[in-house]
């Protein structure tokens, strides 16, 4: 409960102090996820401003997780 509220807080300050013309759930951090799948998956960093391959284990984990790099770029380019 205190991870999630702690997630909670920081994801709120992020998404004050970004830039508006993001999509929310590309501020969400990459997430591998809690299963021991290895999956090539892409999510927006925003630190970089570039959507970046991870490794996805399959489940859990967020929305920010793309199959394609440009499906990434389609969702998280600023606009």
């Amino acid at each position: 409960m205190k991870l999630l509220l702690c997630f909670l807080v920081i994801f709120l300050v992020a998404a004050a102090l970004a830039d508006t013309s993001i999509n929310p759930i590309c501020l969400l951090p990459r997430e591998t996820g809690m299963c021991r799948a290895s999956m090539p998956r892409y999510g927006y960093n925003p630190e970089s401003g570039k959507c970046e391959k991870f490794t996805y284990g399959g489940c859990r984990g967020n929305s920010n997780n793309f199959l394609t790099v440009e499906e990434c770029e389609d969702a998280c380019s600023a606009s």
